[in-house]
């Protein structure tokens, strides 16, 4: 009996570790499109002509925080326009504001 679950063992083992090694590549690709994705849902406003920012180039009110929810971002009683602009400068970068911080108008 020992010798059967020995095999049986050996078995699940082998066939763990080979799901294992085919699995790893689709993990990866699953975290890059979600990242790409949540990215992409943060710009969203933006892409469908929705005004980020009021006439006096002041965000929308909110929009740093929820960027923030949206990305798992704690803010820990930081601004969430920095932590932004911290976290993903190119996310900051692509959303039309005047920023206070660097003391730059964006796009």
């Amino acid at each position: 009996m020992n010798i059967n679950l020995e095999q049986e063992k050996k078995s699940l083992e082998e066939k763990i570790s080979n799901l294992k090694s085919r699995l790893a590549p689709m993990q990866k690709e699953l975290n890059e499109l979600s990242d790409r994705l949540i990215h992409i849902n943060a710009l969203m406003p933006v892409k469908h002509g929705m005004h980020v920012s009021a006439p006096d180039n002041k965000p929308e009110h909110g929009i740093w925080a929820r960027l923030c929810r949206e990305n798992n971002w704690p803010v820990k009683g930081d601004n969430p326009h920095r932590v932004v602009r911290r976290k993903d400068p190119q996310l900051h970068s692509s959303i039309p504001h005047y920023c206070k911080i660097d003391g730059k108008m964006y796009p």
